[in-house]
Formats: C-alpha cells, sequence, structure tokens
C-alpha cells in the first residue's frame, strides 16, 4: 500500500536589500531549474515588469540553498525564489554562523503561492517521523535534502 501525503509549503520571493531594489531599474532574479514552475515564473514576471522601465535578468538555479548563497555573494542578483521550509532550516542552523547570518540578512518581498509535495513510501512509513535515518530524494540531484 503507497501513502500520499501533502505538504503545504509557501514560495517566497526575497531579497537582500529591499531598500536598494525600490530604487533600481535593472534587477536580478535567481529562480530554479530551466524547466521548472519557479523559471518561468521568473520569466513571466519579467515581461510584466519591461513596460515600466524595470530590466529584470531571470537566472536559472539549482534551487532554494543556491538561490540564498547567489543573493550574498553574486553581484547583480538582488532577488531570489526561496522555499519557505528552506528559509526556516537555515534560519535555525545556529551551529553554522555563516547560514545563521545569510537567513537574518534575507528578507521577503511577497510570499507567491502554497505548493504541495506528495511523499510516497512503502509500508510502515506512516509519518515524517518514520523516515528518520533512511534514504530520501528530493527532486532532482542537487536540488534538496537526499
Amino acid at each position: 500500500m503507497r501513502r500520499t501525503v501533502a505538504l503545504s509549503v509557501s514560495v517566497l520571493l526575497i531579497g537582500l536589500s529591499a531598500a536598494g531594489v525600490a530604487a533600481a531599474t535593472d534587477l536580478g532574479l535567481i529562480t530554479g531549474g530551466e524547466k521548472g514552475t519557479y523559471h518561468q515564473f521568473g520569466l513571466d514576471l519579467q515581461r510584466l515588469v519591461k513596460p515600466n522601465g524595470i530590466n529584470l535578468r531571470v537566472y536559472p538555479s539549482k534551487g532554494s540553498v543556491e538561490n540564498m548563497v547567489a543573493l550574498q555573494q553574486k553581484p547583480g542578483i538582488q532577488l531570489g525564489i526561496v522555499q519557505s521550509d528552506v528559509l526556516a532550516f537555515v534560519a535555525g542552523l545556529q551551529s553554522n554562523p555563516a547560514l545563521a547570518q545569510l537567513a537574518r540578512s534575507t528578507r521577503m518581498v511577497f510570499p507567491l503561492h502554497s505548493e504541495e509535495v506528495h511523499v510516497l513510501g512503502r509500508r510502515g512509513i506512516a509519518d515524517f517521523d518514520d523516515l528518520a535515518g533512511k534514504r530520501v530524494a528530493v527532486g532532482e540531484r542537487g536540488a534538496g535534502p537526499i
């Protein structure tokens, strides 16, 4: 018997320097994989803001963690799409001061939408606690915790 568990996660559009973003006309947005929803959302947003004189450059990435690092380390990227659970996880990593600082310096611009994650497992896996110590695949290699 397979069980499907739905988990709602908010997707956030985040930026490191909200004050600097407000006055800018050239912005960089790091999204997700080129074939994924987040990257397409970035391209749609690019088309929407262009008539208002905003040049939005859209960059693909491997996922939320890479996006958070890019916000801090890559020039020209002021915005990124990050899943809220990843942001919360990174914010809670007190053992890694660099990541904790990264989370503290990140600001949410606006939530995009909620998404569902379906977890399929063998018999005996009734909830997330049953996955402790087991190998779990999430998306493409490098996209999330494995």
